[in-house]
């Protein structure tokens, strides 16, 4: 199990990469709806180095100043947690959509050249 705090992308990829993919005749592909575990732990790599999940989870300004306003919110118990999240939730699934379409070729390299390792030994 790698620390996600501390942890890359490629980190988790190549961790799960089993999981993560699919074959179409032989050819490989990544997978359109990894385990959950798996996809969250991408998203919050991903967003550990970029720090763009505001940007991912919403298309407008007003959008990602709603979400900031509302967290701020849920922090001062003006709104509960669960409410916080569960507005929020298709944000995140959609969020995470996006990342996982952005590393889809990174898995298939990374299958690709563990299975080129594999072969030479």
């Amino acid at each position: 199990m790698i620390k996600l705090e501390k942890a890359t992308v490629t980190d988790v990829i190549q961790e799960n990469i089993d999981d993560l993919m699919a074959f179409d005749y032989d050819e490989p592909l990544a997978i359109i709806n990894p385990p959950r575990k798996i996809a969250d732990q991408i998203m919050e790599v991903s967003v550990r180095a970029d720090g763009d999940a505001l940007d991912l989870m919403s298309s407008t300004w007003e959008e990602v100043n709603e979400i900031q306003a509302d967290m701020c919110a849920a922090f001062a118990g003006r709104i509960s947690h669960d409410d916080f999240f569960i507005k929020y939730e298709k944000n995140y699934k959609m969020a995470k959509i996006k990342v996982l379409d952005a590393f889809s070729d990174r898995i298939v390299e990374i299958h690709q050249h563990n299975q080129s390792e594999a072969e030479l030994c």
